[in-house]
């Protein structure tokens, strides 16, 4: 059998013809997700121009012991302290206050989305979220000049409408996704956080240099705004639901991942109690860590420790997104190669990218913390350490999916609601950690903490975590009498193609 694997599941035939409706869902789902990701980030870099570091903390000697060539560069070549200037005199604690609020409402939203998803539907909710998500974002700056709790009472509105986004979406892919493409529709599709962070790093930058930082708000909430109108139109809940969508197309998906049944009532109890799902929440809760610490904190360690300007740093900053977005594609196909091709069951797939997706990160930043001064090699390593991480985007996150496809929403919302946790968390022990000073031997704790945390996740999911189908996923075809009409044809056509494909299926 040449060491693959053999799994009984049959794949179904593509159809063939022009480009596919569900092409056009991924790459609305990608947009979608690079403008949330712009309105997430863009305060992380306007903070840099919009606090007066120098009343805080960065005047302080301190800061020049240990790197004192960083600094003396960083002088060299522009005016001193000019950008530290800023409008508003809030400590590292406030800023770390600022940048995990939008958390608290994300947090929150989690499991309400799964109510709003079945009462409205996926596409609704989402498209929903992230246009008053853009609403709220044309306010930031009105809510910062009145007062620094104003500011984060509205980022924690503004996370409340965000934090729809993963359970519509796992939603939506259950309706959509056929079972052999769904690494890479999924991943594809997410990556779209990767590009919004890389595309709205440089330009709140360069934003900021020409027009100030309330620009960065205003031009960035327009563009999602136009995102809506297309999402309204170009997308649906389900293939059956799809105004122009082909019957080879519809036909195709929904055999593929079975729309022939229907979900039995949510079984709380044994979801909260399963083992695998709770191994997941907490791998889940591991690797945000890391991720959200580094995506909201890390212009302030490119200003404070590395001592980059605003252009570069906006610039720097964006470069491990780019590194993200390119290793979430290739896991994708690699995830999907080693599942059709038999050489790993689904588990061991997911457990495999999981592992990538958490050591490898952990490794890079334990290895920040020794290579001295040089901060072109640091950011090297933040680059690998953020860019690995997305491994996992083909590990445990579409593990969550397989588990039970028809509740992926429900799972996904209360994995997310508690992965979200750490982002509101990290930042703020960030800003605990590094508020009298913000030197290299505080950001070392920082970095330490976020290595260790990855490694207990990977380690949750490779001794208990599962991608296989839960005994609790129970369905009900008796209710669905339409159905039941198609599925004798369903199954019919699967044996065909399962006997077509046992006749070119070679074993050696």
């Amino acid at each position: 059998m040449s060491g693959k694997y053999l799994d009984t599941d049959v794949i179904t035939p593509k159809p063939k013809g022009c480009i596919k409706v569900r092409y056009i869902l991924v790459a609305m789902i990608f947009w979608g997700f690079l403008m949330e990701y712009s309105l997430r980030i863009n305060l992380s870099v306007a903070l840099v121009a919009m606090v007066n570091i120098t009343s805080t903390k960065l005047d302080s000697s301190n800061n020049i012991t240990e790197c004192p060539e960083n600094l003396e560069t960083f002088n060299a070549t522009h005016e001193i302290y000019k950008e530290d200037h800023g409008q508003f005199n809030w400590d590292a604690e406030i800023v770390g206050l600022i940048l995990g609020a939008v958390f608290y409402g994300y947090m929150f939203a989690q499991l309400p989305a799964c109510l709003f998803i079945e009462k409205f539907g996926p596409k609704h909710v989402f498209g929903c979220g992230i246009f008053f998500s853009a609403v709220l974002t044309f306010l930031t700056p009105l809510a910062a000049s009145y007062d620094f709790k104003a500011l984060i009472a509205l980022r924690a509105l503004e996370g409340l409408f965000m934090g729809v986004d993963a359970a519509a979406i796992h939603s939506i892919w259950g309706n959509w996704a056929p079972k052999w493409e769904r690494s890479k529709l999924v991943s594809c599709s997410y990556s779209g956080v990767n590009l919004g962070m890389v595309t709205a790093l440089p330009i709140c930058g360069l934003l900021i240099e020409n027009a100030g930082w309330p620009s960065v708000f205003y031009v960035l909430g327009g563009f999602t705004c136009v995102w809506w109108i297309g999402w309204l139109f170009l997308t649906s809940n389900t293939p059956a639901d799809h105004p122009f969508i082909s019957n080879e197309e519809r036909q195709y998906i929904e055999e593929s991942i079975e729309l022939t049944v229907k979900p039995l009532k949510t079984p709380w109890k044994k979801i909260l109690t399963s083992r695998p799902f709770l191994a997941t929440i907490n791998t889940h809760f591991c690797l945000n860590w890391g991720f959200y610490t580094l995506l909201t904190c890390l212009p302030l360690y490119m200003k404070e420790v590395l001592r980059f300007d605003i252009q570069q740093n906006s610039l720097l900053s964006a470069l491990p997104y780019i590194v993200q977005w390119f290793v979430a594609i290739m896991a994708s196909f690699i995830a999907d190669f080693l599942r059709e091709k038999k050489y790993l069951s689904t588990t061991a797939t997911r457990k495999l990218m999981t592992a990538f997706g958490s050591l490898l990160p952990a490794l890079f930043l334990v290895i920040i913390n020794y290579i001295g001064c040089d901060k072109y090699i640091a950011v090297i390593m933040i680059v690998l350490s953020v860019g690995t991480s997305s491994f996992a985007s083909s590990g445990f996150f579409i593990g969550i999916m397989e588990m039970s496809p028809k509740l992926s929403g429900t799972l996904m919302g209360i994995s997310n609601s508690i992965g979200t946790i750490s982002g509101i968390l990290g930042p703020y022990i960030v800003g605990i950690i590094t508020k009298e000073k913000g030197t290299r031997q505080e950001w070392k704790i920082v970095f330490f903490i976020s290595a260790t945390i990855y490694v207990l996740g990977c380690a949750s999911y490779i001794i208990f975590g599962s991608a296989e189908v839960q005994p609790w996923d129970e369905r009900d075809i008796k209710t669905c009498d339409d159905e039941q009409i198609l599925k004798p044809k369903i199954h019919k056509r699967q044996k065909e193609a399962h006997l077509s494909e046992l006749n070119t299926v070679e074993f050696t």
